[in-house]
């Protein structure tokens, strides 16, 4: 079974807020036709577990994190979109790897 996993992420490691709220994501600058946006990732999902992260220029300072365990990534693949810096991994070891 494979899993894959698409977020966006603030430069601190928060995908919400403490009160688990996403306004800082909607009020982001984002094309979701440009580059590693969703429909590209559903596109291109294969065998292997991977992530796919969107980092938003902006820090939480605290909330809910990005990551509840340890890990181990692969750079598979980097781009800009917009205001957003994109990155596509491999998990190698660690959080959702077999």
């Amino acid at each position: 079974m494979a899993i894959h996993f698409y977020t966006a992420c603030t430069l601190d490691g928060f995908i919400a807020t403490t009160d688990h709220s996403l306004d800082w994501l909607f009020a982001q600058d984002f094309d979701t036709s440009g580059p590693m946006a969703y429909p590209a990732f559903i596109e291109k999902i294969g065998a292997l577990d991977e992530l796919w992260l969107q980092f938003a220029p902006v820090t939480l300072g605290d909330g809910q994190p990005l990551f509840p365990l340890a890990a181990d990534f692969e750079l598979l693949e980097v781009a800009r979109n917009r205001d957003f810096a994109c990155a596509h991994y491999r998990v190698r070891k660690g959080w959702l790897a077999n």
